[in-house]
């Protein structure tokens, strides 16, 4: 959150909470936004050019003793990051903020045909083709599928994605930052065995030894 406010404040939330009755957020207790993320999930609206985010922490009976695994999601206008300013801008302050976290993977995805209703993100896109399951409890099942605008591979994942893919990307802050033309273009180079099985449980055949 701090990264957050110094990089990207308009992502911060103004209204949190589950997905009905949202309250006013205020950064001196922003401790209450932690810690109902951290036992169950909690999402937010933001401020234009950004819809909201979600972030869920993942706690199980393995990891009751240490800190859990966090997800997080900020939704933003795609018209917005098409400005190259911005675009420059939001790219080095997510790597940042995944910096600043330990983040071994994070990526931005395009949705389509998606409106806003009562303050929320709808549309065909969304309801009729979910994002894949990366994670099944506390466990990574490997890189989803998508349409892809770029992905950031931290350190324990620059070494498993191949020659190709290092040389479409560039070293940012400890990782690769690869930005992608299309689907195809992401598929093509990204290795098979990386990617996490549709419809399975089971993570992919290869996953960083240390996630």
């Amino acid at each position: 959150m701090r990264a957050l406010r110094e990089d990207l404040p308009a992502a911060l939330p103004v209204r949190y909470g589950a997905r009905e009755g949202l309250v006013a957020f205020d950064w001196d207790e922003r401790f209450l936004f932690r810690d109902q993320a951290l036992e169950k999930s909690v999402v937010w609206q933001a401020c234009t050019p950004f819809y909201g985010g979600l972030l869920v922490g993942l706690r199980s009976a393995l990891r009751r003793e240490g800190p859990p695994y966090v997800s997080m999601d900020v939704t933003l206008d795609a018209r917005e990051y098409a400005v190259l300013d911005f675009k420059r801008h939001f790219l080095k302050s997510v790597v940042r903020v995944a910096a600043e976290v330990e983040s071994f993977y994070a990526f931005a995805v395009l949705e389509r045909n998606l409106g806003l209703y009562d303050g929320a993100l709808t549309g065909s896109h969304r309801s009729v083709i979910p994002r894949p399951k990366v994670m099944d409890g506390d466990r990574w099942l490997g890189l989803p599928l998508g349409e892809f605008v770029f992905e950031w591979f931290g350190p324990s994942y620059v070494p498993l994605v191949g020659d190709e893919v290092r040389g479409l990307g560039r070293a940012v802050g400890g990782g690769l930052l690869v930005e992608w033309e299309d689907e195809a273009h992401r598929l093509a180079a990204i290795p098979p065995d990386l990617l996490a099985p549709l419809a399975e449980d089971r993570p992919a055949d290869i996953v960083p030894a240390d996630v």
